[in-house]
């Protein structure tokens, strides 16, 4: 999967295929997926959440229902068609699934997943369940889920998924104690191989795993993301390290949209920065 560098050179991220066993084997457990579960298949075959609607289905024998393009940002029409084929479990990005359990009393989903962007708290849906995902593609799909059980000021992101470590560090790597801020590293059976032809970017982001050698842990991703531990264990995260942002979904680094704009005949410099939406989200400015 190619992530990052929308408006440079991607990465091609190099998943493996126990990286998605790990993750079908804890999907299956934590969603009670079986044989008579009926799964939309809503994210484009580009985004790493494809995987996830498509793998713990087909290893569960469960129905995969692919949702047509034309009806994707059709709440009512994305209503009408989970009721008409009773579907059970869907994912869909944050902005959408929110908007989704706030407006839609739909009857038949048993689990709603959400990620992709910081989710804008809200109150449970009454009718089914509501997961808070978080995961970088490179440690295949997420490492974090976190269901809605009351209206949070801040919803976090969750504890780690089965066959994974995670690690909140400062700039010398030393652990941070709960409510401290520092960069999260994960580690586990999710972790890829690294990137495509990229030595020097998988030396400073794929390390060797200061703090266990058990196996299966032995190397970590350093994420770039500034999260913390709260007292119960769950995840907070706080923001970016560096000047990487998401917008729909889409990981974004500022600094080569601004390299793209500077390009330009005319243009002596440019800055790009990121603001917060009304009702979620984020956008991007350029200032030339």
């Amino acid at each position: 999967l190619y992530t990052s560098g929308s408006t440079g050179t991607p990465k091609g991220c190099m998943l493996e295929h126990r990286n998605i066993v790990s993750f079908c084997n804890w999907y299956r457990d934590y969603y009670n997926l079986t044989p008579h579960s009926r799964v939309a298949a809503y994210a484009s075959y580009g985004f790493d959440a494809n995987m996830m609607d498509m793998y713990p289905a087909l290893t569960t024998g469960a129905t995969i229902h692919i949702i047509d393009e034309s009806i994707r940002l059709d709440l009512l029409a994305i209503d009408k068609y989970f009721n008409e084929n009773k579907i059970t479990h869907s994912f869909m990005t944050t902005q959408v699934g929110r908007q989704f359990a706030v407006e839609i009393d739909n009857s038949t989903i048993t689990e709603l997943s959400v990620g992709g962007e910081k989710l804008v708290p809200l109150a449970p849906p009454k009718n089914h369940k509501m997961i808070n995902l978080y995961g970088p593609t490179e440690s295949t799909v997420c490492i974090t889920a976190f269901e809605l059980d009351r209206l949070y000021d801040r919803v976090p992101i969750g504890k780690a998924l089965d066959n994974t470590k995670l690690y909140v560090v400062d700039k010398q790597g030393r652990r941070l104690p709960p409510c401290v801020p520092g960069e999260l590293w994960v580690s586990g059976h999710g972790v890829s191989r690294g990137y495509l032809n990229r030595p020097e970017q998988n030396e400073k982001t794929f390390i060797k795993n200061p703090f266990t050698d058990e196996k299966g842990y032995e190397r970590v991703y350093r994420t770039g993301d500034i999260v913390r531990f709260l007292p119960d264990g769950n995840i907070d995260f706080v923001g970016r390290n560096d000047g990487q942002v998401k917008i729909r979904g889409f990981r974004i680094e500022l600094s080569e949209v601004e390299r793209i704009i500077r390009d330009f005949p005319g243009i002596k410099d440019a800055t790009v920065a990121a603001f917060d939406e009304e009702g979620g989200g984020k956008f991007i400015a350029a200032y030339v």
